[in-house]
């Protein structure tokens, strides 16, 4: 029984062990600002090198900037007055990162994954599924969220429909279910040239021509 008992024990540990090494957490890389994470239902004060944990929410205020690496290869940028919770779902026994945003600008920049995965970032019109991409997203209004593409797909999902947007294609997604159709949207594009479909640096990118990052 003695025997048996310890192997219990050392079953259920190898199991909480294996569980905590599946949770996804992100480190903070960059910042700019006084931006705060909610963290047992305290506001702590962010700093460089914090490491963000599942259903932690972080907020960047006026003139606030972070930057998020997360542990399984996303990349998040949260530009100010923006605000975001971390969490994650089991899907076929891995850990998919899924981003809830509420308000602000995000950019974001996702390895490719396997077809099995999918990141999900909730918005509150839409949910964004994406596999190795680099897009941002706008909540513009609680009733109208803006998303341009700057590398790869996304797939845009509302209560009534699901649409795909390409590289260098901006929409928008409605509280009432409707989805704009994706057109390439020009006046987005400053730097490179305007004939070369790439929006990394353009004003809603991470790698800003502002040097914003």
């Amino acid at each position: 029984k003695f025997i048996l008992s310890i192997l219990i024990i050392f079953v259920f540990i190898l199991m909480t062990l294996s569980e905590a090494e599946c949770l996804i957490s992100a480190m903070v890389d960059k910042i700019t600002g006084a931006p705060i994470v909610k963290r047992d239902n305290k506001n702590i004060l962010l700093t460089k090198f914090m490491d963000i944990n599942e259903n932690e929410e972080v907020e960047a205020g006026p003139g606030d900037m972070i930057v998020l690496k997360f542990t399984t290869g996303e990349l998040i940028v949260i530009f100010q007055n923006s605000r975001v919770k971390i969490s994650a779902e089991n899907i076929d026994k891995k850990r998919n990162l899924k981003v809830f945003q509420d308000k602000g600008l995000l950019w974001l920049q996702i390895p490719k994954i396997e077809m099995t995965e999918k990141l999900k970032i909730i918005t509150p019109t839409a949910t964004i599924g994406v596999r190795g991409t680099a897009f941002s997203s706008f909540i513009k209004t609680q009733e109208e969220s803006e998303f341009c593409v700057c590398i790869g797909e996304i797939e845009i999902e509302t209560k009534d429909l699901k649409v795909n947007a390409k590289k260098g294609e901006i929409t928008s997604a409605m509280s009432n279910g409707k989805i704009k159709e994706p057109s390439y949207d020009m006046s987005v594009l400053q730097q490179p040239p305007k004939n070369k479909m790439e929006c990394l640096t353009c004003h809603q990118g991470g790698f800003s021509r502002d040097n914003i990052y």
